[in-house]
């Protein structure tokens, strides 16, 4: 029986025999994102009200409270469209079993590799974005991905073991 579960990534396999990994991640952890909310309630709408309640005032044709709302209302929900799509990301890993990785343009061999995982941060309240994946190498830890999933993250780190023709720990 086939699983009728979509995948949380996409697996493209290219001619040379290489392939691609491709799923969405987040630009900003879940205590990061928390920040941003909390900016943008108790910072951006006072400065947005301190912007726009004079100039709407002054060239408004009424001088009511309705125009000033819908101009704090419209500020604001411009800033969480923006916020939104800027955290968003698809991140693209390029694989080369036996080989190597090609991670944002930089080549990462495997023989090079001492240790291909993931990290969770449990003490956060949202565990949805909170997992990332990561290679050691030269004494450096590389972020594979911005904030998955864990079960995305688990899942990734799999494919790419599974591809790197060595036997892990």
């Amino acid at each position: 029986m086939e699983s009728s579960f979509k995948k949380g990534y996409e697996k493209n396999v290219n001619s040379d025999g290489s392939f691609e990994l491709s799923f969405k991640s987040k630009r900003f952890g879940a205590k990061t994102a928390k920040s941003f909310a909390l900016l943008g309630v108790f910072a951006l709408l006072p400065a947005s009200c301190a912007v726009t309640s004079p100039m709407v005032l002054a060239f408004g044709k009424s001088n009511n409270s309705t125009a000033v709302i819908t101009w704090l209302v419209v500020a604001f929900a411009l800033w969480f469209f923006v916020m939104n799509f800027a955290a968003n990301l698809k991140t693209t890993i390029l694989v080369k079993p036996n080989s190597g990785l090609v991670v944002n343009g930089k080549n990462l061999p495997f023989k090079e590799i001492g240790q291909i995982g993931t990290i969770n941060y449990p003490g956060a309240e949202s565990d949805k974005i909170a997992a990332f994946v990561y290679a050691d190498t030269h004494g450096t830890q590389v972020n594979i991905s911005k904030y998955i999933t864990l079960s995305l993250a688990e899942a990734i780190v799999k494919e790419l073991k599974d591809a790197s023709g060595i036997v892990w720990k």
